[in-house]
């Protein structure tokens, strides 16, 4: 049985660095629809083995993903690692669906704010700049709108556009790792 663990283990962390590697030569093309799908097998090991042997299982997988694939990737597979981790801890002391939902929701809420502020500095992204020209370019082909909504009020909705995201990537993964699971014949 131990031998079993450590051998899907292993190749849950062989297969994320095989996704990275192909990630990196596909320029990161799909980097968040591949984010989407990581979950699923942190998902079902979290749910055959313990927090302790999942913990250990992410970690690994993102140390191969740091040698091995685009600083985009890493953020994205930190996120369906820690996603993932929480949803196959929650399946395995078979806890509500509430709880998972919140749970998911306040990972996916950090994870966006994070990196809206910290990450985004890193690689020169200003969320305020490119709210503004949006808003003036919306200005520029109807220039009636600037009635409706002024810039401050635009801006005002950065932080109920990372929340309605969140709980946007929340509920897809959630549903996928949901029909994954069912077909494996794991209780949902």
């Amino acid at each position: 049985m131990k031998t079993r663990k450590l051998v899907y283990g292993a190749m849950i962390a062989a297969l994320v660095g095989v996704i990275s590697l192909l990630n990196s030569y596909t320029a990161g093309t799909f980097d968040t629809l591949i984010g989407y799908f990581m979950v699923i097998p942190f998902a079902w090991y979290g749910y055959t083995y313990s927090l302790k042997d999942n913990l250990l299982v992410a970690f690994a997988s993102i140390i191969i993903v740091l040698f091995t694939g685009l600083p985009t990737f890493l953020i994205i597979a930190c996120y369906a690692a820690a996603f993932g981790t929480f949803v196959g801890e929650c399946l395995h002391r078979q806890a509500s669906k509430a709880t998972m939902l919140l749970g998911g929701l306040i990972i996916s809420f950090v994870v966006n704010l994070l990196e809206v502020t910290i990450l985004a500095k890193i690689v020169d992204i200003n969320m305020t700049r490119d709210m503004t020209s949006a808003y003036n370019s919306i200005i520029n082909y109807m220039p009636q709108m600037k009635k409706t909504i002024s810039l401050s009020q635009f801006l005002n909705l950065i932080p109920m556009m990372i929340l309605l995201l969140s709980v946007m990537e929340c509920y897809v993964m959630l549903g996928i790792t949901q029909i994954v699971m069912l077909r494996l014949k794991v209780p949902f």
